[in-house]
């Protein structure tokens, strides 16, 4: 822990940086619906009587055209605008969101949504890792500038607990984005996964917890941000990101820690949250602070083919992981926009995605043991095991999900590697036990002989002998 007398003049006004590379911005998305995906003149909303569906009706001033079973249909003429209204007239007068109301079809193969201009999937496996998690009923809070909230990528996704840490307003009045930055890191974690938007998060059924610490010149204080971790590790947030950071050094050439906001991190990773952050985009080498701190993430950033990217990002002893950062696609302020940018501010949200499904499918994992899932199960470059570019390695999302901690092998669960999991996984094949992600041995995304193969040649090689033939 570091020890100062006084708090330093850094932590007073903390320059903290953005973590973006030039970014392009790429043409907004095209929204027009095909082959008719929802009811062009209606939209639904809860309610819990049919009294109180004559009120939103009237409220709304649309047509109620039928209510039952706690959904009440309306007639109107544009629905979208309509839906678009009433996120903003609800919050002052306590009545319920309007939705769409979507035409279904049935959808029985698993088809994730288009991610060739999002290739970070790809080298973290996310698509592989959707199939078990896709971070259900965690709450992501990132720390940032703020969020494009009529973005149709977080329709439904914003927490209403939300906040302002300069202004200390709460809800989603006061957290809309006026410099890009904290929407495409929104994205990067919780991006809806659909076919109908253009991007989606590493973790997109995640809860996004949304705090802007920014002030109107687009400046993060330590004031502010120290503030916002502290709200979010005591409003329910599972995961922080944290995509900014200020130098190791200070003008002396001395480590520039800070006591007050090392405590603010080890606080909140005492109260169970993982914090994340990026290592920064001097080249320097050593993580920027937060990262710095052993209690954080810190990430550094690789580019397509998850190779280090030298041109921007730090490294040094801090760094944990790394994970893509480099020309990331994902959502951006100005209506339905997207824009490309580079930083280590990239792969930090990367990093956040991963934890927020390995959390999910395990809700009672610690900090430590999240950690330990993603490196145990890091994709190795670089230096054989840990170094200094990669850290312990490129996060692999499914991999971190197969991983039943700490035995891979163990598919029934009782705590050591031994026939009775051969027989675990020969009863699956038969039908007659349930399938779990663990018995996917050689992770090639399915359960089969080649799996009880993989586990009989690891059993005679740890035990000294053969089981026979399956």
């Amino acid at each position: 822990m570091f020890r100062y007398g006084k708090v330093s003049a850094v932590m007073i006004s903390l320059l903290l940086w953005f973590l973006c590379g030039p970014n392009i911005i790429v043409k907004a998305a095209d929204f027009a619906e095909e082959g008719g995906g929802f009811v062009s003149d209606e939209v639904i909303a809860e309610a819990e009587s049919l009294a109180h569906a004559e009120v939103i009706a009237a409220f709304y001033k649309m047509e109620l055209k039928s209510y039952t079973n706690g959904i009440a249909v309306f007639g109107c003429l544009d629905p979208k605008r309509e839906v678009s209204v009433s996120r903003v007239r609800r919050r002052s007068a306590g009545m319920p969101e309007l939705s769409l109301n979507r035409i279904y079809s049935i959808q029985d193969t698993y088809l994730p949504p288009d991610t060739s201009m999002q290739y970070h999937h790809a080298e973290v496996d996310t698509p592989a890792a959707w199939k078990y998690s896709t971070g259900k009923g965690v709450t992501v809070a990132v720390v940032d500038t703020g969020i494009n909230t009529e973005h149709a990528e977080f329709e439904g996704r914003i927490l209403a607990n939300s906040y302002n840490s300069v202004s200390g307003v709460i809800g989603f009045s006061d957290i809309q984005d006026n410099h890009g930055h904290g929407t495409h890191v929104c994205g990067i974690i919780g991006a809806r996964l659909d076919d109908y938007n253009k991007v989606c998060g590493v973790a997109p059924d995640s809860r996004l917890m949304v705090i802007k610490a920014c002030d109107e010149e687009n400046q993060l204080k330590s004031g502010a941000v120290l503030r916002a971790i502290n709200y979010a590790a005591d409003n329910g947030a599972d995961i922080i990101n944290l995509s900014m950071g200020r130098s190791y050094f200070d003008e002396n050439g001395k480590i520039d820690g800070d006591e007050i906001e090392h405590n603010i991190i080890i606080n909140a990773v005492n109260k169970g949250v993982v914090v994340v952050c990026a290592a920064g985009n001097s080249k320097g080498n050593r993580a920027m602070f937060p990262a710095a701190y052993p209690e954080a993430i810190a990430v550094s950033a690789v580019k397509q083919g998850k190779v280090f990217d030298d041109s921007y990002s730090n490294y040094g002893p801090e760094i944990d992981f790394s994970a893509p950062g480099t020309k990331i696609y994902s959502t951006n302020i100005g209506g339905n926009s997207y824009a490309i940018k580079n930083g280590t501010s990239m792969a930090s949200p990367v990093v956040a995605g991963v934890a927020a499904l390995i959390k999910s499918l395990n809700p009672d994992y610690t900090p430590k043991q999240i950690k330990n899932a993603m490196v145990i199960t890091a994709t190795d470059m670089g230096d054989p095991g840990w170094d200094k570019f990669y850290g312990y390695g490129v996060v692999n999302s499914y991999s971190s999900l197969l991983l039943d901690l700490p035995l891979k092998g163990d598919c029934n669960g009782d705590g050591k590697i031994d026939a009775k999991d051969l027989t675990f996984i020969k009863m699956f094949l038969l039908g007659r036990e349930r399938y779990n992600p663990v018995m996917d041995l050689n992770r090639d995304g399915k359960v089969d002989i080649a799996d009880l193969s993989y586990l009989k040649r690891n059993l005679a090689g740890i035990q000294g002998f053969g089981l026979g033939s399956y």
